[in-house]
């Protein structure tokens, strides 16, 4: 770091380099929400700095088998179910025709109760994790800063939970969800 003389500004540097990345990401952006860019699933893009002409992209080959590389679907419509937030994750799963082993992936870590080791009080708080307040850990009934919180991301048929509507667990209109069933993933938008 440059030393300040006194009497002068420090220095001010902007790297040029993330400017460049981010007017090539905005671009990018622009392209595909316009409809002109059109990647498939396992597509990166780089940039040759030696020859700028542009972005290049490579195409890698997807494990099938790996759950976390599923395909995004091109026609939402004919892939995604639509369900009511008045539906729960069981008759979601019924109506899907699962098995008895199928999850739901929440698309964050869900709380749904705190927890006071002093005292054992027990209050319903059912917000996703990011929400909870530093003060929400002090029990209210005891006063100690010794509550836990009883959170997942995953929904099973044995789940407490599972026969919750989905209105419950904080989720927005349009939001997607996915059931797991013997490696399958099967998507659903929430809508109001």
């Amino acid at each position: 770091m440059p030393e300040k003389m006194s009497g002068t500004t420090p220095d001010v540097t902007t790297i040029m380099t993330s400017s460049v990345i981010a007017g090539y990401m905005v671009e990018i952006g622009a392209k595909l929400l316009l409809g002109e860019g059109k990647f498939q699933p396992g597509t990166q893009l780089f940039i040759p700095l030696s020859r700028p002409i542009g972005f290049q992209s490579i195409q890698f080959t997807l494990n099938q088998e790996c759950p976390d590389h599923s395909v995004i679907p091109q026609d939402e419509g004919s892939l995604t179910q639509k369900v009511s937030f008045e539906k729960t994750p069981l008759e979601v799963a019924q109506k899907l025709g699962l098995g008895d082993n199928w999850q739901l992936e929440l698309p964050f870590d869900f709380v749904s109760k705190l927890t006071c080791y002093t005292c054992g009080s027990i209050e319903p708080i059912r917000i996703p994790k990011h929400e909870i307040k530093q003060s929400q850990i002090k029990c209210p009934q005891c006063g100690e800063n010794s509550r836990e919180a009883t959170e997942y991301f995953r929904i099973s048929m044995e789940s407490e939970d599972a026969n919750q509507p989905f209105s419950y667990f904080g989720l927005c209109n349009r939001e997607i969800v996915e059931y797991i069933d013997n490696n399958q993933r099967f998507s659903v938008e929430i809508i109001w």
